[in-house]
């Protein structure tokens, strides 16, 4: 048990006293071996670092699979984020046993626990290159024209349809600035626009003048959205823009 590469830990029953942990279990807790030289109830255990559920809610001592296991006699698994003794949070999946002696009692339980934090950030990571992926597909079989521009007007992305209405190839529209495709007499306008969007301001859908690549003008209905990071930071404007008919 102390060469295993997943955590073990065994407390007695009925007590809930922590008998053994290995080092596998010391370091996704974060504390050192010194932390078993003494007695240590389940409770106790529970309040080194923290535990929650994935929803980020204290579990409680008894939700602990390990503490289920000599309290109630019951095997179970679960999925919970452990805040150790060091401030981080790992991901950890645990399944816990009742041991049974010869008449059927239990005298102990023992959990084995893993961290998956990475396993989750990969299939995280992997889940959000899909969506992307789906998102860029949209995007470009869309009908209207869809840009993005940073918030110093940088085009940064220029689909088929935005070829197509305004004339410039994808590749010249990304060395471009917004500004160059708004008339004279919208540019305030325009620029009171980004602002609104800069404080989250709920736009409706509104009338712009674009210029195109040979010197027409097209009178769009815009529908503008902020782009906000991970950190709740805008960092660019979305558009999708569609020729308005008389």
């Amino acid at each position: 048990m102390d060469q295993s590469p997943v955590g073990i830990a065994i407390a007695d029953a009925p007590s809930g006293m922590l008998r053994y942990m290995n080092p596998a279990g010391l370091g996704i807790r974060g504390v050192d071996a010194k932390y078993l030289l003494q007695e240590i109830d389940l409770t106790k255990y529970v309040s080194i670092g923290s535990l929650f559920d994935l929803a980020g809610v204290p579990l409680k001592p008894d939700e602990v699979p390990l503490a289920r296991a000599v309290s109630h006699g019951e095997a179970s698994s679960l999925e919970f984020i452990v805040r150790n003794a060091k401030g981080e949070d790992r991901i950890v999946m645990a399944n816990a046993s009742p041991v049974r002696d010869e008449q059927g009692k239990v005298f102990a339980g023992i959990a084995v626990f893993q961290d998956v934090s990475d396993d989750r950030r990969r299939e995280q990571l992997k889940r959000k290159e899909e969506g992307l992926e789906r998102l860029a597909v949209v995007v470009n079989d869309s009908n209207d024209a869809v840009t993005v521009q940073d918030l110093e007007g940088r085009i940064l992305a220029w689909n088929p349809s935005a070829v197509r209405l305004y004339g410039w190839s994808e590749k010249e529209a990304l060395a471009m600035n917004i500004r160059e495709l708004i008339t004279t007499d919208q540019r305030d306008e325009a620029l009171a626009v980004m602002r609104r969007l800069c404080q989250s301001d709920t736009l409706e859908a509104y009338r712009l003048k674009r210029l195109t690549k040979d010197g027409r003008i097209v009178e769009v209905m815009v529908t503008a959205s902020a782009l906000i990071n991970e950190a709740g930071r805008i960092y660019a404007i979305s558009t999708t823009e569609r020729v308005i008919h008389e």
